[in-house]
């Protein structure tokens, strides 16, 4: 009530703006929502029903979720706006991972984040944590917005747009190609792409459902470049057949070219359904060993047998996370 009043007499003065008063009051009362998490918290601690630890994980998750929500409004309207909305937590443990640490992204690295909502997600976390990035290539309007914004501590960081851009409302931000100049923009960079489907049994494999992100990733995966494809359980429980498949012609090839590449890594979280047993083995030792044409979409079947495709594949470049953006640990299968 006090901030209230105070902020009312201020706007009345003309000393701050609606807009101004208006956020001063939400990071107040952020503030002491923080405040009442953490008494509560010490009264949970005193009676034996929490840990310190576990309540510096809840303030911190709190903290997490208020850095990785979009400060931009998108609309649900369009496929990038609904996917926002979409496996939200998933995306989230994807970018917490690849983040953590500097297995993935160096001190002074060269990014490029392609459009959609996994690099706009990884963009957030990259500032969530004010990783030391030199430059971000990018053609996902979204992160740029919220570049402008000054999300996090990137303050050294420079961004730059694909050359010959094109913005579609629907998608977000993408970019029609002029290759030569693409090319040596994402020469010598550690390339960040996800995609709509990815089925491994396949020839089509790496699948999008536009023609233009389609010739975008295309370009990307058949770089010279490090490449990390971010995935959810979602992304690796498709049907084929539904969408239009970055790679034509001889495309089984040049997919698992690809994947086989030692500098090309998978990340992607667990099926939620998948049953505990199963995640405690390699994803080549799970079950079932084959699955039926009927099998529906977005089962934990059709997960277990896509990872166990890929990681045969892959190897250890095919990680999976928890939603919590812990990588699994597995147990040797005793048979």
């Amino acid at each position: 009530m006090e901030w209230l009043l105070l902020g009312n007499l201020a706007q009345g003065m003309r000393y701050i703006t609606e807009y101004q008063k208006n956020q001063a009051i939400k990071v107040q009362k952020q503030q002491q929502q923080l405040k009442k998490w953490y008494r509560l918290g010490q009264i949970l601690i005193s009676l034996g029903y929490m840990t310190k630890e576990i309540l510096s994980r809840i303030i911190e998750l709190q903290k997490l979720c208020k850095n990785m929500t979009p400060r931009l409004l998108y609309p649900t309207d369009t496929k990038f706006g609904k996917a926002l909305t979409e496996y939200v937590l998933d995306k989230y443990a994807v970018a917490l991972y690849i983040t953590q640490d500097n297995s993935f992204i160096k001190e002074q690295d060269k990014l490029f984040i392609a459009d959609g909502s996994h690099g706009y997600y990884l963009f957030l976390a990259i500032a969530y944590r004010g990783l030391d990035v030199s430059r971000i290539v990018t053609n996902n309007l979204g992160a740029a917005g919220e570049y402008v914004l000054d999300a996090g501590k990137l303050t050294n960081t420079r961004l730059k747009f694909p050359s010959n851009g094109v913005v579609y409302r629907d998608f977000g931000g993408i970019f029609e190609l002029q290759k030569d100049i693409f090319k040596e923009e994402i020469d010598s960079s550690n390339i960040f792409l996800s995609c709509f489907a990815v089925v491994p049994e396949v020839d089509e494999g790496f699948c999008e459902d536009n023609d233009i992100k389609a010739d975008i990733r295309r370009e990307l995966l058949e770089s010279t470049s490090p490449v990390t494809i971010l995935c959810d359980y979602n992304t690796l429980s498709h049907t084929h057949g539904w969408h239009t498949p970055v790679f034509r012609g001889d495309s089984n090839k040049k997919w698992r070219g690809r994947l086989e590449r030692s500098y090309t890594r998978l990340v992607t979280t667990t099926h939620p359904e998948m049953p505990e047993q199963e995640l405690k083995y390699l994803p080549t030792s799970r079950t079932p060993q084959a699955i039926s044409g009927s099998d529906p979409p977005h089962s934990w079947k059709r997960y277990s047998q896509n990872s166990k495709l890929l990681y045969g594949i892959m190897g250890d470049r095919f990680i999976e996370v928890d939603r919590s953006g812990n990588k699994l640990c597995y147990e040797k299968k005793i048979w």
